[in-house]
Formats: C-alpha cells, sequence, structure tokens
C-alpha cells in the first residue's frame, strides 16, 4: 500500500518538479543574460574611462614638459640679465672714473656716446 501510494505521489510530483526545475533554469538564464549584457556596458563604459584617463596622462606629461622648459627658459633669461647687470655696473663704474670733459658742448657728445654704448648690451 504505500509503496504504490507513494509511486502515484512521485507521478503526480513528477511534472511539478520538472515544471519547477525549468521555470529556474529559465530564469536563471535570463539573469545570466541580464547580467552579461550589464557587464558589456560595463566593460565599455571602463575602455571609455581608460581612454580619457590616458589622453589627461599624456596632456598633464605635456604641461609637466613645457613647465620644465619655460623654467629652464626663465633661469637662461635670469642669468642672461644678471650678465647685463654685471657688465653694465663695470661699465657704470668705468664711466664714472673717466674724466667729463669740461665744455658744455662736448660733455653732451661725451654723455651721448657713452649712452649708445651703455645700452648696446641690452
Amino acid at each position: 500500500m504505500i509503496p504504490a501510494l507513494f509511486a502515484k505521489f512521485a507521478a503526480d510530483v513528477r511534472y511539478w518538479i520538472i515544471a519547477a526545475l525549468a521555470l529556474i533554469v529559465i530564469v536563471l538564464a535570463v539573469w545570466l543574460q541580464i547580467d552579461r549584457a550589464r557587464l558589456a556596458a560595463v566593460k565599455a563604459q571602463n575602455e571609455t574611462l581608460a581612454t580619457k584617463l590616458a589622453s589627461q596622462n599624456q596632456a598633464v606629461r605635456q604641461w609637466m614638459e613645457e613647465g620644465e622648459q619655460a623654467k629652464k627658459q626663465a633661469q637662461a633669461a635670469q642669468q642672461a640679465a644678471a650678465k647685463i647687470r654685471a657688465d653694465s655696473n663695470r661699465k657704470i663704474a668705468k664711466l664714472q672714473a673717466e674724466q667729463v670733459p669740461a665744455d658744455c658742448v662736448e660733455a653732451t657728445q661725451w654723455a651721448a656716446g657713452k649712452a649708445k654704448e651703455l645700452t648696446e648690451a641690452w
């Protein structure tokens, strides 16, 4: 009696178990497709961000190089200005030690000539 009852129960439930398992497989398959679509979207977004990041890093490297070049140019200009300043100070000291003509016209011409010499380095 019990084996016959169990066999009837198993026969009745078998279709429901198969239907439930089929439903679970379908739900999991749909879920898998949704997750694959999300993964593809995230990968595409990741690639876009990686490209943007690479271009920004390249821009930063270029700005750093330009900054270094500008720094070197500024240092060179500062050194050139210091050299011109030192040369000018020597020339001024030399001019101050020279004898200035007593005649007004000659003194003016002397000063104009010396001013030309002094400004040549600038």
